[in-house]
């Protein structure tokens, strides 16, 4: 699995997936690995404590009890599957396969990943290398503790993140000004 960053809508069934079987690597950064630790455990217990409030009203109604996704058991069963990939670093990860992540700028160890597939034998000259770019969540430049995120010069194929690939963001500056201005209005308050 390659983990572009540690959001909930892109990682939070690791421990359902694991529970279920897998148990291959778990390609990220470090700065993501450590934040799945927290925020899946996290969910987890969310995930038990609505299920036992669900139950017990099931329970009244005869209905048949339900089970959370994944327990914290879970989510701590499926840290040891995660293998830390620095920025920059690449891994072949076999004889077709070789990996390379690179900042995104969009959270703390969130990362665009870069996968070369060779198939054939380049050597002799009957193969073909490919280059594919996952985008993950890109983030914005000039955002304060945070990296731009890295240029991709070129690839064959791209698989990007779109959630909001139909609007502008607003611009970004004044916005030190703006919380100011509402952490003293609501100061005030």
């Amino acid at each position: 699995m390659l983990l572009t960053h540690a959001h909930i809508d892109h990682c939070g069934l690791i421990p359902k997936l694991h529970k279920e079987g897998f148990v291959g690597k778990i390609y990220t950064t470090p700065a993501t690995r450590d934040i799945c630790g927290i925020i899946l455990e996290d969910s987890a217990q969310i995930q038990e404590k609505n299920t036992e409030e669900e139950n017990r009203r099931r329970q009244r109604m005869n209905q048949p009890l339900r089970k959370p996704l994944f327990t914290q058991e879970d989510a701590q069963k499926c840290m040891p599957l995660f293998s830390i990939v620095e920025y920059t670093q690449s891994i072949k990860l076999n004889d077709q396969v070789e990996i390379r992540f690179v900042d995104a700028g969009h959270i703390m160890g969130s990362a665009s990943i870069e996968v070369w597939v060779t198939e054939g034998d380049i050597v002799h000259g009957v193969g073909k290398k490919t280059k594919l770019v996952f985008s993950g969540d890109i983030g914005q430049r000039d955002t304060p503790i945070i990296q731009d995120p890295t240029l991709i010069a070129d690839a064959e194929y791209l698989f990007m993140e779109s959630t909001y690939g139909d609007r502008l963001h607003e611009d970004t500056a004044g916005k030190e000004e703006l919380l100011l201005k509402y952490t003293l209005d609501t100061y005030k308050k």
